[in-house]
């Protein structure tokens, strides 16, 4: 009996190190991959297919619901838009917000991708080794039109999710993605009026 539990131990105890060192040999992705082969992905995609993703809102939304939302926290989102707002929502509110303001993402970031194959999209390599093991990072790039040459800076705000990241924010010449969004929400006193808005945002961009 003790034979049979020294060698129960020492097959948990095996297996403990086994899972151990897998993790550990798991790489955590470099997130200026990620972004690049995100964007890379939806330009393709889009520059083939343009004429009737522009004629379909349903089929641009599902393309951006398949390559972009995966990559995109949408429960740090939510918090961040509604700040203080967040803290006295209810759970039933909260959900509800997330589940709104999920599908605006998609449909605004769908109206905007129709001209992304219009811009070369450049992301910065990260500096130092410190991405791999920080919780929260910002990667900068920069976006230029094929038209005019004009450039625009660009930086992603990333959360490490396991061994990927999430996008949470994105800045374009330092004006905030969210911060954006979280202005046009203040102005509504309470939970249950400010969902109704973002219910009508969703319901205009069908």
């Amino acid at each position: 009996m003790k034979r049979l539990m020294r060698k129960s131990l020492i097959i948990l105890f095996s297996m403990t190190l086994l899972c151990a060192f897998s993790n550990a040999a798991v790489a955590v992705e470099n997130p200026v991959n990620l972004i690049q082969d995100t964007v890379g992905t939806l330009q393709v995609k889009i520059k083939a297919d343009q004429a009737s993703l522009s004629q379909s809102p349903q089929k641009l939304f599902a393309l951006v619901r398949q390559i972009v939302m995966p990559h995109v926290a949408i429960d740090q989102m939510a918090g961040l838009v509604l700040g203080p707002k967040w803290r006295t929502a209810t759970a039933q509110q909260r959900q509800e917000f997330i589940d709104q303001f999920g599908l605006l993402l998609t449909r605004t970031y769908a109206n905007a991708l129709l001209t992304a194959s219009d811009y070369n999209v450049q992301v910065y390599p990260m500096r130092g080794v410190q991405w791999k093991t920080a919780q929260y990072i910002a990667v900068k790039g920069a976006v230029t039109s094929k038209s005019n040459g004009s450039t625009s800076q660009v930086t992603y705000y990333l959360e490490r999710s396991g061994n990927t990241w999430k996008i949470y924010d994105m800045a374009v010449e330092g004006v905030s993605f969210m911060q954006n969004f979280r202005s046009q929400f203040q102005s509504f006193s309470d939970m249950d009026s400010l969902l109704k808005r973002v219910d009508e945002l969703n319901a205009q961009s069908v």
